[in-house]
């Protein structure tokens, strides 16, 4: 291609970006638009999908750009004063989710832990199923170790999270490296995803640690992979199919090591300085490994479930999660990749604040873009790493929405986009300010998720009060029905199970329904008003 070829295309991948930051940004300010301009009909009514198109395209002009040079790594790249501010701001930001504490079991499993009271309660973690369809032992033990330290302090289960968080974030700076980063880039990586807003559900929420110490070992595993295709090392060979298991045995995402151990052997193999003998017998033993290190997992997992597991369908059979389809695909595709580059909770009312961080964001993107965002052809190889970490929870990832819930599912995918993503600034022209930016505002919208979970239990206790206090004027049957509330109002996990509990502690000998719409005769009513976020007290009859 030539270079005025060249030019003109790099012009237009920029032009796109910019246009789509631009849709975003007057989304933001306008509350959307419909317009028809001819046979066009244009319209948006919500951030989303305008958000999910802007980090599409901008994913793509970089992935169809190459570096017009390859500049040496900036100056300003070296400073730590950067990574330092951002760093004591992670901690903050952690130190809140300390606080988020519902009373739904299922948000750190202090039932399970509690009945484990002995050796063979624990053995059979790993001879049994957990939860009938699961089986995730070494998550679940991880969690028995946090019940009897920590008792009822719950913010030990926090800090473990964090803590894993951190060791992840230290492993994307290991093998940023051996990707090829230099030493002045690759504290980038690491500070990028310790600070992804995807990231925000399972550093908050103590029972998503599975995903957490699944990529840490997943982690771990491509290291070890990567020293033996380099030294040959049996012991490291050993090594990496070791965590591996451990990997598998935290969460079934491990699965996904297969897929990028074979991605890590072809990117050793197309830069290898060893013999041609030496390539094939390590990439033999490498591959014979894997094979029967899956096969003897997988029938593990066929033995204690009965089946591959997952969270079973209507009636008990069955896992709609495991109906692999075209449109697991095409969730990979449109979903994994952008939506790891920005997370943000759009059911709840967005606060000018945040409006302004992501249209800040948009802008970011733009400047990249303008600014020669591009990838060299190694770098790419990281997409592969991406949409494979994605391959075991393909059929799940179409639920993550707009209100940034499972998120969970992405974490592994945005280790593998974060480190890309660094590259790719580091070959534009402001590096350091777009990376600092990038962090920061990431920063700020996994805070802001937290925030609204915080938020939202705090309003559900409130609701709870102030139905009790209805209710000690009530002179009707002891019956209190929620007409239309929904099951996670504001987009937040467990919410309405947190208003239930607070109303049964607080009314223990009153009956509680959630229902749809019907009348309410008899009986204490309210119905949930979801154009303003609370429930208001019914006089139909």
């Amino acid at each position: 291609m030539s270079k005025k070829i060249s030019s003109l295309f790099s012009t237009l991948l920029s032009s796109a970006v910019v246009i789509a930051a631009v849709n975003v940004v007057y989304v933001l300010t306008q509350n959307g638009y419909d317009l028809s301009l001819g046979p066009l009909h244009l319209e948006a009514h919500g951030l989303f999908k305008p958000l999910l198109i802007l980090n599409g395209v901008f994913i793509l002009s970089f992935l169809l750009r190459e570096p017009r040079e390859i500049l040496p790594a900036a100056s300003t790249l070296t400073g730590r004063a950067p990574i330092a501010v951002v760093a004591i701001l992670v901690v903050v930001v952690f130190g809140f989710s300390f606080t988020v504490n519902p009373l739904y079991d299922e948000w750190n499993y202090r039932a399970l832990s509690s009945g484990l009271k002995t050796i063979g309660d624990l053995g059979r973690l790993f001879t049994s199923p957990q939860f009938s369809a699961w089986y995730r032992p070494l998550g679940f033990l991880s969690l028995w170790v946090d019940y009897h330290l920590f008792h009822e302090h719950l913010w030990g289960y926090h800090l473990q999270n964090a803590c894993l968080h951190a060791v992840n974030a230290l492993l994307a700076f290991n093998l940023s490296r051996r990707f090829g980063m230099s030493a002045a880039v690759a504290p980038w990586a690491a500070l990028l995803y310790l600070t992804a807003a995807v990231t925000y559900e399972p550093v908050m929420w103590p029972s998503a640690r599975f995903d957490l110490l699944a990529m840490m070992f997943t982690g771990l595993s491509l290291i070890a992979f990567a020293d033996f295709l380099s030294h040959g090392s049996p012991p490291k060979l050993a090594l990496a199919l070791g965590w591996y298991s451990l990997a598998v045995l935290s969460k079934e995402s491990g699965y996904a090591l297969p897929v990028l151990a074979a991605v890590l052997a072809f990117d050793w193999a197309m830069n290898a300085r060893t013999s041609a003998s030496q390539t094939k017998g390590r990439i033999v033993a490498l591959a014979v490994g894997l094979v029967s290190a899956t096969g003897l997992l997988v029938a593990i997992r066929l033995a204690v479930i009965g089946g591959l597991g997952g969270y079973l369908g209507t009636g008990g059979v069955g896992s709609p999660h495991l109906a692999f389809s075209l449109a697991s695909v095409r969730a990979i595709v449109t979903r994994v990749m952008p939506m790891s580059l920005l997370s943000v909770n759009l059911n709840y009312p967005v606060p000018r604040i945040v409006a302004a961080a992501i249209g800040a964001f948009a802008l970011l993107l733009a400047a990249g873009a303008v600014t020669g965002a591009s990838t060299t052809p190694r770098q790419r190889i990281l997409t592969i790493y991406a949409l494979g970490s994605a391959i075991p929870v393909a059929t799940i990832v179409s639920s993550v929405d707009l209100s940034a819930q499972q998120v969970r599912y992405l974490y592994m995918p945005a280790f593998f986009v974060m480190i890309l993503v660094t590259a790719v600034l580091s070959n534009t022209r402001w590096p350091a300010v777009l990376l600092s930016a990038l962090a920061f505002l990431n920063l700020w919208c996994g805070a802001y998720n937290i925030w609204v979970y915080k938020v939202t239990y705090r309003h559900a206790d409130e609701l709870a009060g102030r139905i009790a206090l209805d209710y000690s004027r009530w002179r009707g049957p002891a019956h209190v029905t929620l007409i239309d509330m929904p099951a996670e109002f504001n987009g937040v996990l467990f919410s309405r199970f947190q208003l239930q509990y607070r109303l049964e502690e607080q009314l223990p000998n009153v009956k509680v329904d959630f229902k749809k719409d019907e009348e309410c005769a008899d009986q204490l009513c309210y119905i949930w008003q979801a154009d303003q976020r609370k429930l208001v007290q019914s006089t139909r009859k």
